[in-house]
Formats: structure tokens, sequence, C-alpha cells
């Protein structure tokens, strides 16, 4: 999956290999947390996978009676009772196990394999604040970076299995399936049986408040569980260790993305990675979610300005509706949401979708995007790319909050402002499109990076041989620096010139702005003002110079902003509502074809995102893994497309129809005979 992922992202290689390395050099001085990180993203893609693939007799009313729930194992004996010497629920029961045995079975080892995740990690868990590890204590594994990302992982990814769980998987379903295996396997007496039915235990329905979403293909996007922190209860955690990492999450920024927005507006953006973990090891520690001031702090740091938030992928919880049973988080995360405040916040992510849209279509007209113009403004599209993601996060994400009013607020302004949801494909169509185009250049240059380099220092070498030849005129011997002649000056600029290296960033930067800061000095200097070359010469050796501190400034940890700034794994449930869209724009513009690969390339994290830890630990199920999220994206890109065809059918049909009318003339003129028999010749 690595290579698969690489050969998809216009990255470079040595970005990729000093990426790669640095971050599993980090998480391999803890194997032991990768391992579990690695394990809970295992299981995630399993239990995805299987909740896909529910056949359909455990759905089918026809099947009701030979299917029982947990209360089987209350009265063995009276459950078969009903279904031995009856003929039709013999023969039931005989095409359930025939039909149905290989999925109850790997549904079996996924309930085993979260008990066994569990019981290990607690184990592990508990040992650590014990200090049984050698060198290895909670307090240092907190204090290390990775440490600290990949315990509040494994526990924040388990959390995730168990909502994911009863979310995709209804606990009804769960105890049919388990009961079914054990009754035909007979595996009464397994070892974690007692685990294994907690985890499969129905919980309280759904609200009925999950119907209310809309529209219908964003559904299952949504979470929506009554009293989660009791499916959590089942399986706790060191409650030490679970304060320690929420201490950690509420203070630090885990992942340093705070680098990638500068801007103090997008600051709940940049800790949107750890605000997930927050969310569910909040309901590991429910006293947190009662403490008005605590809450009020969490909410400000982190919730402020948004209230639907992703938990794993594209799966997401409203906070609104999740926190309504906790007095003090619910009153602390209305305060910062009221109807005012989000109509307001409204207007202002939609008013900015249009200035947004001008500015792209000003950068993708012509051959303007170029690696010249990249390199001058790089840091003008970087905050372009940065703002479009921003807004489509916010008004993508708020459209399918659950609460009917908040929902309606956002879709209302949105068509009062022309920002439905046309626009928000438009704008993600140029978004991706714009993306795409610079990171490309910003790969190039980076591939290029020494020979450009080389390019402009030869430049300004130049610049400064030809500075030196014109001291000798008469403006140069009363001009000195440093009680030296400007001509020893440029002699020992030249030199410090040749030695700069684009590989010792901070000490060239800072040479170079000190050379660019002595040129503006010189340039004042009377006599230079009055001869008009060598003003010339100054000032494309300022540009050189500038130019090299542009080039010093694209590094590998652009592409790591880039990447960051650019996700859109939240958005993935939108594609097969904007599959229905798409195919009604290529109507009408069919060129529109030639950038569908940038905008499905936007969402590679969704496939890419998961495998990072599996990848990491190296571990043997990440073919497995990586090839079902790898089917999961071409499947869904499939759905999306698969009206095209006939669609462009009907479209060269038309054309084909239009330019018959060319040929069913009666008269050629005379002078155009011949042009029309070459064509016809050829």
């Amino acid at each position: 999956m690595a290579s698969s992922s690489k050969s998809h992202r216009p990255r470079s290689k040595r970005d990729d290999d000093s990426d790669e390395e640095g971050v599993r050099g980090g998480a391999a001085s803890l194997p032991d947390l990768l391992h579990f990180c690695s394990r809970a993203e295992t299981l995630i893609s399993e239990l995805l996978c299987l909740s896909d693939r529910v056949p359909p007799e455990f759905l089918n009313p026809h099947f009701e009676s030979v299917l029982f729930d947990l209360r089987y194992f209350d009265s063995p004996s009276m459950f078969e009772s009903r279904i031995e010497g009856n003929i039709r629920l013999e023969a039931l029961e005989d095409q359930l196990r025939e039909s149905c045995s290989a999925f109850m079975h790997r549904f079996f080892l996924l309930a085993n394999g979260a008990v066994v995740y569990h019981m290990e990690l607690l184990k592990y868990l508990n040992e650590l604040q014990e200090g049984l590890y050698v060198q290895c204590t909670l307090d240092r594994v907190l204090d290390d970076e990775c440490g600290r990302q990949l315990l509040a992982e494994s526990i924040q990814l388990f959390g995730c299995l168990l909502l994911l769980v009863e979310h995709r998987m209804g606990g009804f379903l769960r105890e049919k399936i388990l009961v079914a295996y054990l009754r035909y396997t007979h595996c009464f007496d397994y070892p974690n049986i007692k685990q294994i039915c907690s985890f499969c235990r129905a919980h309280r329905p759904i609200s009925d408040k999950i119907l209310d979403v809309s529209p219908l293909s964003l559904r299952s996007a949504i979470i929506l569980i009554e009293k989660p922190e009791y499916i959590l209860a089942r399986f706790p955690f060191p409650k030490l260790v679970v304060d320690a990492i929420i201490s950690r999450l509420r203070s630090d920024d885990l992942y340093d993305q705070a680098c990638h927005y500068p801007d103090p507006q997008h600051r709940t953006v940049a800790l949107s990675l750890q605000a997930r973990y927050l969310y569910i090891l909040l309901l590991y520690s429910t006293e947190f979610l009662h403490d008005g001031f605590v809450m009020r702090e969490i909410v400000d740091r982190f919730f402020k300005d948004h209230w639907v938030v992703p938990i794993f992928l594209h799966y997401a919880v409203d906070l609104l509706a999740s926190w309504d049973a906790y007095k003090e988080a619910k009153l602390s995360i209305s305060s910062c949401h009221s109807p005012t405040l989000i109509r307001d916040r409204c207007h202002n992510h939609c008013s900015k979708v249009r200035h947004i849209l001008s500015k792209i279509d000003l950068v993708l007209t012509g051959s303007v995007l170029t690696k010249d113009y990249v390199l001058d403004r790089f840091q003008n599209l970087l905050s372009l790319v940065r703002n479009c993601n921003v807004a489509l996060r916010w008004l993508l994400l708020h459209r399918i909050s659950i609460e009917r009013k908040f929902r309606e607020i956002v879709t209302s302004v949105g068509i009062s402002e022309q920002v439905d949801d046309d626009c928000l494909l438009v704008l993600l169509l140029k978004t991706s499109q714009l993306e795409f185009k610079v990171k490309e250049l910003i790969v190039e240059l980076l591939e290029n990076k020494e020979a450009l380099w080389n390019e402009k220092k030869h430049g300004a070498s130049e610049c400064i041989e030809e500075l030196s030849g014109h001291c000798s005129g008469s403006w140069a011997s009363p001009c000195k620096t440093k009680n030296e002649s400007l001509k020893d000056w440029f002699g020992k600029l030249s030199q410090e010139v040749c030695l700069l290296d684009h590989r010792r960033a901070g000490t060239s930067g800072r040479i170079i702005y000190r050379m660019i800061s002595t040129l503006k000095d010189i340039e004042k200097f009377h006599q230079i003002e009055e001869n008009v070359q060598s003003k010339q010469h100054l000032s494309e050796l300022q540009k050189y110079l500038q130019d090299m501190i542009k080039i010093l400034n694209l590094d590998n940890d652009t592409l790591s902003t880039f990447s960051v700034i650019t996700d859109a794994i939240y958005a993935w449930g939108y594609i097969p509502r904007f599959g229905e869209l798409l195919g009604k724009k290529i109507e009408l513009d069919p060129s529109l074809m030639l950038i569908l690969h940038m905008f499905f390339l936007k969402f590679w994290r969704w496939v890419d995102a998961p495998l990072l830890r599996v990848a990491q630990n190296e571990s043997p199920d990440l073919p497995c893994v990586s090839n079902f999220y790898s089917s999961q994206f071409a499947a869904q890109i499939c759905t999306a497309l698969d009206t095209l065809p006939v669609l462009l059918l009907e479209i060269f049909k038309e054309d084909g129809i239009q330019d018959q009318s060319f040929y069913s003339v009666n008269r050629i003129d005379k002078d155009k005979l011949e042009d029309l028999m070459q064509v016809l010749v050829l």
C-alpha cells in the first residue's frame, strides 16, 4: 500500500523516504504501543468490511424463527425444542449454516480479536502505570512526542471500534450472529465467551433523530448513540492513564499541527485531529463532561466554531446531540452555537466562497500557474488553498448536523448566498484542480532544487562580477564599506555567494538576508542612483538572492503542510451525492472529465491514513487492510461515475447528429471542391 499511495500522489521519493523513516523511527521506540495501534486499525477495517457484507438471511424476517438473541443462554433447551422435529425450521437452519458459516466465523474472530485487544492493552497500561517496564513509565511515554500520540491512539481507536460496531451493526444483529455461530460450532466454553457476549450485547436503540439526517446518502456518516459511555464502560481502561492523556490533549499540540495553520481563526481546524481523540477519551472519564469549568475550556479551545466532529475517517458525531445528556457539556457547547452565532458564522463562510472561487479562476486561467509563479507567490497560494479547505470543511460538515433547526440554518443561509450543493461541488472541483497543479509544481521544484539553486547562485555571481567591474569608475573610490573599497567588498561577496549551500538552510538564509540588507544600503549611494547600469545590476542581484531565499523555504516540510491542509477525508460521505451532480455538470460541460482524476485524488488520504500505523508496524495484515480500503475507494468512485458512460454516449450521439448536417448538403462550391476531395482521399 505504501508504494501504491506514492504512485497516486505527486510526491518526491526523497520526501517520502525521509518522512517515513522519521515517523517510523519515533514509533519504533515504543513497539508495543505501535503494535496496539496497528491491530486496532486492522480490527476497524475488518468491521467495516463485514458490516458491508451482512448476509441477507440475518435481515430477513423469514429466518427470525431460527435466529436468537442472548436470551438463548438463559434456557437453551427451550429454544432448541422449537426447532427439533420442525421440518421447515430445520431446513432454514441448514440453509443458514451452509450460506453464512464463513461470515459468522469472521465475525466471531473480530469479536474475539477486539476482546483480546482490550485485555492485552489493559494489562500493558496497568503495568505501565505501575512502573514494571525498565526505563518506560507513564510519565516518560507522555513526555515523548510519539509516545503521547500512540498512547492516545491506542485507546481512541478502540473506542471508535466500539462505537462503529454499534453504528454499523446494531446490537440485536450482533447477538443473532453470535448465538447462531455458537450453536452451530458448539463453542459455548470458549475462553473469552463472557467478554465476547459483552461485546455483542445490544445497546439501547439508536434515537429516531438519526433518521432526520439529510440527505439520505449522508445518513450513514453521522453517528448518534444514546449514552455511548455505557458501551465504552464495558471495556474500561485505567482512570489514571485516561485522565493523564486527557490532560495532555487539553494543553498540548500532539501532532504539531498549529504550524500548518498560522491564522488564529483556524486554530480549531489545526487541533481537529486531537479533538476527535478528546471526544472519545471524555467518554471514558465522564466526570469531565459534568465539570462546567473544564468543558468551557475544552469547548473554547477545540469546538468553539464547529459542533460536527469526525472521529474516524468520515464518520462524525454531532456534539449538540451527543452531549445532550451531560448538562455542563451541553451548556458549554450550546453557548458557542446559538442560532444567531451559527447564522453569522455560516454567512461568513458563504461570503468567502464566491471570493475564493474568483481567486482560483484567476490562478487557473491560461498559463498563469508556472514554476516561477509558485516560487514567487507560494505563501499566497498556500493561504488560498488553506482558506478553500477551511470553508469547505465547515460548510460540508455542518450540512449533516442531526439537529434539524441548526442544519436548516446552514442550508437556508447557503441558499440565500447562492452556496448550495452545486456551488460547493464547483468549489471542491476547482480546489482539487488548484491543489493538484500546485503540488505538481512544488514536487518539480523540490526535485530540481539543487539545479535551480545553482542557477540562481550563478546569476548572482555574474551580477557581482559586473558590479565589481564597474567599481573602477569615478564613483568607486570615495565609497567605502567597512573601510574597504566596493571592489574588494564585492570580491568578498562573490566568495560568500560561492560558499552558500542549500543544504544548510539556516546558515545560508541568515547570510543572504545580511547581503540583501547591505545591498539596499549601497543602493542609496548617490553615485549608484546616478548610474543606471549599476543600479540595474544591483536590482538583479537582489532578485537572485531573494529567489535563493524562496528556494531555501521550499523543503519537505512544504509537502507536509500541503498534505495536512488539503485533507478531505471528512467529505468522503458526499461522494455518492456529488456523483449525481457531477453527471449533470458533465452533461453541460464534458471538459470536466479532464479534471475528475484530480477531484478523486483529493480523497486519497481516506485510503492512506488508516494504513499509517499498520505500515509502520510492518504488520502482515497490511496487504489485507490496504486491499479493503483501496477496493472501497475504487468501488465508490465507480458508483459515482456509473452513469457517465451512458451520458458520454448521448453527448457523442448528439454531436454526431449535428455533424451529419454538414454532409447532407446537395451543393458544393466549385472553389471548395479540391479541398473536399483531399479530405475524402485522406
